[in-house]
C-alpha cells in the first residue's frame, strides 16, 4: 500500500511541471501575438499617414484688385435694387421686362428683342411717301416722324419718290432689296427704304443717291445703320441729336451713357431748353426704382441689358 501511494505521487509531479510548461508557453505567445499585433496595427496607421494630405506652407498674401469707384457705385446701385434719390426727385417703378422697352434697346446678334411689340399700320402716312405693301407695321413714334421726314424731303428735294420697303420683317424673300437679318427690325423703330423710279422698278437707297436724308435724318429722331445703307432707326429727336453731334452709333452712345448717373447727369441743350440726361442701373432682382425729377418732363427707356437712360428737362 505504501508503494502505490509513493507511485502516485511520483505519476503527478512531473504532470504538474508539463501543464506549468504549457501554460508558460501559451503566456509567451499571446504575448509575442500582442506585441504583432500592436506592431501590424502601428504600421497600418503608418500606412495611412502615407495619404494623408501633406502639410502645405500658409498661403502667401496677393495683390487685391480694387474696384475703381465707378465699378463700386455699379455693383452697389446692382445689388441694391435702387439708386440714390437726391432732392427734387421722386422715382418711378419699373420692372424687368421695361428694360427691354424703349427708343434706346440696343438689338443685336448678342442682345435679341426680348419686347413686347408695338405696332400700328401706316393708315396715318402722308401722302409724301409710298409703301411697299399695306400691311407694314411699325412702332407708332416711327410713323409720325417717317411722315415729319418725308414731307420735308419732298419740300427740300422737289422729289416724291421715297418709299418705305419693310418695317418689323426680320428677313426677307429672295430677291429682296433689303435681305439683309437685320435683328432691331423686330422692335419697331426701323425702315428700311428705297426710291421708286418713273417706270415703277424700285432702287435701294444707298450711300450715292440719298445726299439729303443722310444729312437730315437725325432732325426727325432717326439714325441711318452704319452697315446697310438703306436701314434707319428711331431713337428721338434728342438722342438723335445727340448721336449725330459727337458722331456716334448707337452702341456706342450708350455705352457713353453709361458714365453719367442722376447724381452727375451729362447736361446740354437742345432746341433752347437745358436737359440732363443719365443712367440707372437695374436692380439684380425684381423692380428698380428710377429716380426722375419731381417736376420736369422726362422719358425712360431700357437699353435692352441693364438699366435704363433717363433724359429730363433740367431744373
Amino acid at each position: 500500500m505504501k508503494e502505490r501511494k509513493r507511485n502516485s505521487r511520483d505519476t503527478i509531479t512531473p504532470g504538474i511541471i508539463a501543464v506549468c510548461i504549457l501554460m508558460i508557453a501559451i503566456i509567451l505567445a499571446l504575448g509575442a501575438g500582442s506585441r504583432r499585433f500592436r506592431d501590424d496595427t502601428l504600421t497600418i496607421i503608418d500606412e495611412r499617414q502615407e495619404f494623408l494630405p501633406e502639410e502645405t506652407e500658409p498661403p502667401t498674401e496677393y495683390e487685391e484688385t480694387i474696384p475703381s469707384e465707378s465699378e463700386t457705385r455699379d455693383i452697389l446701385e446692382a445689388n441694391a435694387g435702387m439708386t440714390p434719390v437726391p432732392a427734387g426727385y421722386t422715382t418711378e417703378r419699373k420692372s424687368e421686362s421695361d428694360v427691354h422697352d424703349g427708343l434706346l434697346i440696343q438689338v443685336d446678334e448678342n442682345y435679341p428683342f426680348d419686347g413686347e411689340v408695338k405696332l400700328v399700320g401706316f393708315q396715318n402716312k402722308n401722302e409724301d411717301y409710298h409703301l411697299k405693301h399695306l400691311d407694314l407695321q411699325a412702332h407708332d413714334d416711327t410713323v409720325r416722324a417717317m411722315n415729319a421726314l418725308a414731307e420735308d424731303y419732298v419740300i427740300q428735294t422737289g422729289q416724291t419718290n421715297l418709299l418705305v420697303y419693310s418695317s418689323v420683317e426680320i428677313y426677307d424673300v429672295q430677291g429682296s432689296l433689303c435681305p439683309d437679318l437685320i435683328p432691331d427690325r423686330s422692335t419697331g423703330y426701323c425702315l428700311d427704304l428705297a426710291f421708286l423710279n418713273e417706270d415703277g422698278t424700285l432702287s435701294v437707297v444707298n450711300n450715292g443717291n440719298s445726299g439729303w436724308l443722310r444729312e437730315n435724318a437725325w432732325k426727325y429722331g432717326f439714325i441711318f445703320s452704319s452697315i446697310y445703307a438703306y436701314h434707319i432707326r428711331y431713337v428721338g429727336r434728342v438722342n438723335a441729336f445727340l448721336m449725330h453731334e459727337q458722331n456716334l452709333t448707337l452702341p456706342e452712345w450708350l455705352k457713353e451713357i453709361r458714365k453719367y448717373r442722376v447724381s452727375s447727369p451729362y447736361e446740354f441743350v437742345f432746341e433752347g431748353i437745358l436737359k440732363k440726361l443719365y443712367f440707372v442701373p437695374a436692380a439684380a432682382f425684381g423692380s428698380t426704382d428710377v429716380p426722375v425729377p419731381e417736376k420736369e418732363n422726362y422719358l425712360i427707356s431700357g437699353n435692352n441689358t441693364d438699366g435704363f437712360i433717363v433724359c429730363a428737362d433740367a431744373d
